[in-house]
Parts: C-alpha cells; structure tokens; sequence
C-alpha cells in the first residue's frame, strides 16, 4: 500500500526498493526444508516478523485513517462466563454425527 500512496516518501528515505523496506522493517528466518521434488533438503529464508513498527506506523498512518474499534462504537455482544452467548446459524447447527462419505470406484478414475 505505501508503494502506491507513499512512493515520494519511500524514495525520500531509500526504502523505494523491496529488499531495503524488508530489511528495515522486517526480520527474516532461515531454516532447512525438504526441497519440492524430495530428492534432498535447501535453505529457505522466510519473512518471520516486524521491526520498527512505530516508525512504519507513523509512516504509514500519514496516508491512512486508522479507526480503533472504540472510535467507531461498534456493538459488541456481551459474554456470558467468558463464552459469547451468540447462537449458531441455522447451518452451522448439530447434524446428528453423520458425515459425508465419499466413495470412488477405481474403474471411475481409470484404474483396473
């Protein structure tokens, strides 16, 4: 989002690229995977977590409106022990313990 709201910004600060917002903002984790056709294992470096969220909160509420539930004074449904006294929809209901069986004949998919 701050790509296409913010770009005069991100290039003001040198973060107009990928890699340097992610290595400003972000941390990242590596660690050993089963490679897609299983023939060994690869290091893998994923995006794991934020840093510096003030200063990417501060940069990005300069373009967004940010409501807190609060502000806005939504409903909220009261909670009976701890439990939220909603009912279920009307298909969300018991259905007896049946389940749907599926069931393939082999000459079906091709097979002997």
């Amino acid at each position: 989002m701050q790509r296409y709201l913010q770009i005069e910004t991100l290039r003001r600060n040198q973060l107009q690229h990928f890699d340097s917002w992610a290595g400003t903002f972000g941390e990242t984790v590596t660690s050993m995977e089963l490679s897609p056709d299983g023939s060994g294992y690869r290091l893998q470096s994923r995006f794991a977590r934020f840093v510096n969220v003030p200063e990417l909160m501060q940069q990005f509420r300069q373009v967004a409106d940010v409501q807190t539930a609060e502000m806005l004074k939504l409903p909220v449904p009261k909670l009976d022990q701890g439990r939220n006294r909603r009912e279920p929809y009307s298909d969300q209901g018991y259905h007896g313990g049946q389940g749907i069986v599926f069931s393939i004949n082999r000459a079906d998919i091709g097979g002997d």
